[in-house]
């Protein structure tokens, strides 16, 4: 199946590349100017060939991460002991926290 994958690329990759000459025609390409409907019409079945692909590679899972990272995207690792004192010190001359609010986010900073 290889060689399909790559047939049906190749051919995307051509039939794209022609709409794109029409979408954004010149006079050196040697055809006359095409209507303003046929530039409006190719413009939008590029759109639609692109969406055509990009949800045949999701269906397929090239989109996909694995397991392992996208955990760790939701799970953030707790600041060092000394960025997370800097912080609260930081919040505490701020005036942005007070020590009774430090002491509900994390007791054992409310000695600071």
């Amino acid at each position: 199946m290889a060689g399909g994958s790559l047939c049906t690329r190749e051919n995307y990759r051509l039939m794209r590349e022609r709409l794109m000459q029409i979408v954004w025609w010149k006079e050196d390409y040697g055809d006359k100017q095409p209507l303003n409907r046929d530039v409006n019409e190719d413009a939008k079945n590029i759109v639609m060939m692109d969406l055509a692909i990009l949800q045949a590679e999701a269906a397929v899972g090239m989109y996909k991460k694995p397991v392992r990272v996208l955990a760790r995207e939701i799970h953030y690792e707790p600041l060092p002991d000394e960025v997370r004192i800097t912080v609260i010190e930081a919040w505490k001359r701020g005036g942005l926290v007070s020590n009774a609010a430090i002491g509900r986010i994390a007791p054992s900073e409310a000695a600071l």
